[in-house]
């Protein structure tokens, strides 16, 4: 399950839910917010890599390995390109930011945020390569709607 607060993620844990099964998903995040994560153990969907940076402070100062999703950044409805969460390049940074210090990435949430199909079918197909690249380095990739992908060959 996805939270965005410390209130709602102490709610789910009152209601049962382990850190494994919750997601903190919020572009701006309080430092007691990702504190409470790391020793819960709950993932982490980082947005940038400054972001990044300080989740892996924290975790090492409380000598725990933190569990750290990177949200891919995708194209709006009218073109733009969302101000949340990472591009190809920062990815690629925040990999081997990750990679340097024997992090694991968790995850790789991309919410494409819109009920087009095309929209959303262009988004996949463009950042298609970073997340076949990252196949045998992430536990998943979520996305937010249910579509049907392009094939294999469309992506690569």
């Amino acid at each position: 399950m996805e939270f965005a607060s410390g209130y709602e993620i102490s709610l789910a844990q009152k209601d049962g839910f382990k850190g494994r099964d919750i997601f903190f998903n919020i572009p701006v995040k309080l430092r007691e917010e990702i504190e409470l994560s790391i020793r819960k153990h709950i993932n982490v969907q980082c947005d940038n890599i400054i972001e990044l940076h300080d989740i892996i402070a924290l975790a090492r100062h409380f000598d725990i390995l933190p569990k750290i999703s990177l949200r891919l950044r995708h194209v709006l409805a009218n073109g733009d390109r969302s101000r949340f969460s990472t591009t190809a390049a920062e990815l690629r940074a925040a990999l081997s930011l990750l990679e340097c210090n024997r992090i694991r990435l968790n995850g790789v949430p991309l919410h494409v945020g819109s009920n087009s199909t095309e929209l959303i079918v262009s988004t996949l197909t463009k950042v298609g390569k970073d997340i076949y690249a990252l196949k045998d380095k992430k536990s998943f990739i979520s996305q937010a709607r249910d579509i049907r992908l392009p094939q294999r060959s469309a992506m690569l």
